[in-house]
């Protein structure tokens, strides 16, 4: 009576082990495709930030670039909007000085900034009082 039931019990043991295998080879599969997913969840999420730093900083790096051209522009024109006379070194004609800048004025005369601002101050304020005046 003890060989009949001893096949029979082992059967059951090899059956229930089978399943439980079957069950730890389901749940490591899963474990590992969890853990593939999240790598490339990772890697993604890396690819992305650095994507974003990058814009952010070509975009700063185009508003400095921007900015400078416009200061740039702006040094060449006179406050009221116009652009400033040719200009490179020379001897001012109104002080003598020598300058690094000297502007060129289209009857020859070559004026430094100084000399150039108390012209043009000298030019406007007739101007003004003559308009007063009238």
């Amino acid at each position: 009576m003890l060989t009949p039931d001893v096949p029979a019990a082992l059967g059951a043991t090899m059956l229930l082990a089978s399943r439980s295998f079957d069950r730890w080879e389901v749940f490591v599969s899963t474990l590992f495709t969890s853990f593939v997913l999240l790598f490339l969840l990772i890697v993604l999420a890396v690819v992305a930030t650095a994507l974003v730093i990058a814009i952010i900083r070509s975009r700063r790096r185009e508003r400095a670039v921007a900015a400078e051209r416009e200061k740039a522009r702006l040094a060449k024109l006179r406050p009221d909007g116009l652009p400033f006379p040719p200009h490179g070194r020379g001897m001012c004609a109104a002080c003598g000085k020598a300058s690094e800048k000297v502007y060129f004025l289209g009857d020859g005369r070559r004026l430094c900034p100084r000399c150039y601002e108390s012209l043009e101050m000298n030019a406007a304020a007739p101007a003004v009082s003559a308009g007063g005046e009238g």
